[in-house]
This record gives structure tokens, sequence and C-alpha cells, in this order.
């Protein structure tokens, strides 16, 4: 089991790799007043990481506040397909969905 898991999480890992990569900066943006941000950003795998994470090690508060490294557009991937839930009375705080209930 522990070698099928670890396979499983390779080949997520290598999907989301191919298919969500983090934008390039050398891109031009098409909208001029778009501002720049320092921050570095993470990839959607870092980001279900940390969700992840935060849901089995803190159970009674899985939220996790969404920080400048968090690509918007990932944030809006997970919120608009039901994989993540924003707090109800935070709007700066996302959780992964509790499938096993």
């Amino acid at each position: 089991i522990k070698e099928y898991k670890e396979k499983l999480l390779i080949t997520l890992g290598e999907f989301l790799e191919d298919h969500f990569p983090l934008p390039d900066r050398n891109v031009k943006k098409k909208k001029k007043n778009v501002q720049e941000s320092t921050a570095q950003l993470i990839t959607l795998h870092e980001m279900l990481e940390i969700l992840l994470n935060r849901l089995f090690d803190v159970p009674h508060d899985p939220y996790v506040k969404i920080s400048d490294s968090f690509w918007p557009p990932y944030i809006e991937l997970l919120l608009r397909n039901g994989i993540a839930l924003r707090h109800p009375e935070d709007p700066t705080r996302i959780r992964l969905e509790a499938y096993q209930q």
C-alpha cells in the first residue's frame, strides 16, 4: 500500500507540474495596471500540501491564511471546483472540503 501511495503522489505531482505551471514572469501582462507581487509564488502542488497538512495537523481549525505566495487563479480554481472552501467570517482564509464526511 505504501508503494502504491508513493506512486500516486509522484503521479499527482507530475500531473500538477505539467498542467498547472506557475506563471512565467517574462510574459508581458495584458493589463498594465496589474501590480507586480514581490512574493515568491508557490505551485498548486505546494498549496494542496499546505492545505492537507493543516487539515490533518489541526483538524479543529483547518483554515489557512491566504498569503501573497498563493497565486489567485489557483485559489479560484480550488474554490470554484469545490476542492476548497472560504471561511464563513474571514474571506482571507481557506480550507480543503471535507470529503470524508
